[in-house]
């Protein structure tokens, strides 16, 4: 069933100057998105993101600055749902801010049902997962070391309490940062690389598309191997590989795939490219009858 859209002082002179500028920019993207992307695409302004995030990011975690987008809620052909977003990210530095635009977005056919999955560029992920374990790992070692020099210490300060109570503490607080780098880190990473060899589970038989990209399963989807492989079957992998602009990663979350973009702001010519790219997505999903 289609959705209906209507459903849903400070006295520093430089600060002042640049609140009024981010607000007229602000202000300016909003009337633009407003009066001439809405009007060419043919959709609708949500200014507060957060009503849409259940319906088309369902258990995405976002930072902030995402939680104050701008979205573009739209259909397209008269059956794909689409939420089309951009919001600004500022990084805070001690004498200037920096900032740059952000956009993503989330297509739903509802009619369509997926497992839940990711998909990465293989070359990609490989390399970034052996960065992360090997920075992970030379991070345990180096907090380690520190740990062992502590406790070969520690004997020499047994007769000065507070000294010993101040090595103790110490040490506990590197023994938690090595946890919480294996929990946070090692282990999902490890996890990852796990994955990563164990394609063959997918029975993918197109070896251009399993040569190219790489399936990371979702906790909830772990016993349900006979689905993914009907759902990436022959025909279906060769249609993701056509797409242009070519895929790099995408999520398939809450019956939602959730598409990360450019570091751009949304114009006429980037929407209509990542409205596209995301109907050819869950067009490929899609069993011809």
């Amino acid at each position: 069933m289609i959705m209906d859209l209507n459903d849903f002082v400070d006295s520093n002179d430089s600060m002042f100057d640049f609140i009024s500028s981010s607000e007229e920019e602000k202000n300016d993207r909003i009337y633009y998105l407003d009066k001439v992307l809405c009007k060419k695409l043919k959709t609708e302004l949500f200014i507060d993101f957060k009503p849409l995030k259940e319906s088309f990011f369902k258990e995405i975690k976002f930072p902030d600055y995402k939680l104050n987008s701008n979205a573009l809620l739209g259909i397209k052909n008269n059956k794909y749902e689409f939420c089309l977003c951009e919001c600004y990210k500022e990084i805070h530095h001690k004498h200037n801010n920096v900032g740059y635009w952000v956009s993503f977005g989330s297509i739903r056919n509802p009619k369509l049902c997926l497992p839940e999955f990711v998909i990465k560029n293989k070359k990609a992920a490989i390399l970034k997962n052996k960065l992360s374990l090997i920075n992970s790992v030379l991070a345990c070692l180096f907090v380690g070391i520190i740990i062992g020099i502590f406790a070969y210490n520690l004997p020499l300060f047994k007769e000065q309490t507070e000294v010993l109570i101040v090595f103790s503490s110490m040490m506990v607080v590197f023994v938690a940062v090595v946890v919480l780098i294996l929990y946070k880190i090692f282990i999902p990473n490890v996890n990852i690389l796990y994955q990563i060899n164990n394609q063959d589970i997918f029975g993918i038989g197109n070896s251009d598309f399993k040569n190219k990209y790489i399936i990371l399963k979702e906790k909830s989807s772990l016993n349900d191997i006979s689905i993914f492989r009907k759902t990436f079957n022959y025909d279906t992998c060769s249609k993701l590989l056509k797409i242009k602009p070519e895929i790099t990663t995408f999520i398939s979350k809450g019956n939602c795939l959730i598409f990360n973009f450019d570091d751009k702001p949304l114009d006429e010519v980037l929407a209509e490219k990542y409205i596209n790219q995301m109907v050819g997505t869950v067009q490929a999903f899609e069993i011809e009858a």
